[in-house]
């Protein structure tokens, strides 16, 4: 067994101990306490959406007109939704001779998601915007379509004279999002589908220190107004506050039934990665009036 050195002793000895919190006074023959839990939250201010684009072409000059369509589409698409194309960013692409296997597939698949139509997200939900097109989008939609239709016929004639070689292109591009309410109809323009987690995404918030203070006092709030409504079905208010706690509360039935609609509703799941959450228990104790 390991002995502490008598000078260690000695120091112990004559460190003063720490003062025990006083106890919190019984509520009075008048009173009683009155138990609440509950949950805040904060939501994102921003996201930033990353993706890839891809394009297969014989020669690399019909590579790269494909994958210069493709940039060109995908900003029209998203200027659709008001995200203007200053908030897009594309890296520099890079071309190389040949296909990788399973890699053809893959630029194709991203191809045919570009095409899809853009969604919005359900109109009957209050909190989603209503989407309009901005101005120039059609302009920008029509011109993005004239620059694919031209990059494809280039290939298919130069295709036609000799047949040259396949040559990939990629470019990773990133979406700022300020209004994230607008994540699901990003998502049918960049593709990656309804899900809970999107490793290509990143929820982010303007004053991330503050982000679990924020979530606290939103739950503090929370719980003083569920305690007031109580105390008033009783015929009583509010005296004090015995004590704060940050036990996670339980999960209730009506809890777990709104959690399994919402993960049905997938485009609603990323709520679930896109908001920061504090719990807190706090025992009131009420008096009647």
């Amino acid at each position: 067994m390991k002995h502490l050195p008598l000078s260690a002793l000695f120091v112990l000895a004559l460190t003063p101990l720490p003062a025990l919190a006083a106890p919190a006074p019984a509520p009075a023959a008048n009173e009683m306490e009155l138990h609440i839990e509950a949950r805040g939250s904060v939501s994102a201010d921003y996201a930033i959406v990353k993706r890839k684009l891809a394009a297969v072409k014989r020669g690399r000059p019909a590579a790269e007109a494909a994958l210069t369509a493709q940039i060109a589409e995908k900003k029209a698409q998203l200027l659709k939704l008001r995200i203007p194309a200053a908030a897009v960013t594309v890296a520099e692409p890079s071309f190389r001779e040949g296909v990788e296997e399973g890699e053809f597939p893959g630029a194709m698949y991203a191809r045919v998601a570009m095409e899809k139509p853009v969604g919005v997200a359900d109109p009957d939900e209050e909190d989603e915007p209503v989407i309009e097109a901005a101005d120039g989008a059609e302009a920008a939609m029509e011109a993005a379509k004239a620059a694919g239709a031209a990059a494809t016929s280039a290939a298919k004639k130069v295709a036609k004279k000799r047949k040259l070689p396949y040559w990939s292109g990629s470019a990773d591009y990133t979406v700022r999002l300020d209004d994230i309410r607008l994540y699901p109809a990003v998502l049918e323009v960049v593709g990656g589908g309804f899900r809970p987690t999107d490793d290509g995404t990143d929820f982010r918030f303007n004053a991330p220190d503050t982000v679990h203070a924020r979530a606290l006092a939103d739950a503090l709030a929370t719980a003083k107004a569920e305690a007031e409504l109580h105390a008033k079905a009783l015929g009583a208010h509010i005296v004090r506050i015995a004590r704060v706690s940050n036990r996670e509360t339980p999960i209730t039935m009506p809890e777990v039934a709104a959690f399994i609609v919402q993960m049905d509703q997938r485009k609603n799941a990323w709520r679930l990665v896109a908001t920061h959450s504090a719990s807190v228990a706090v025992d009131y104790v009420i008096a009647p009036n």
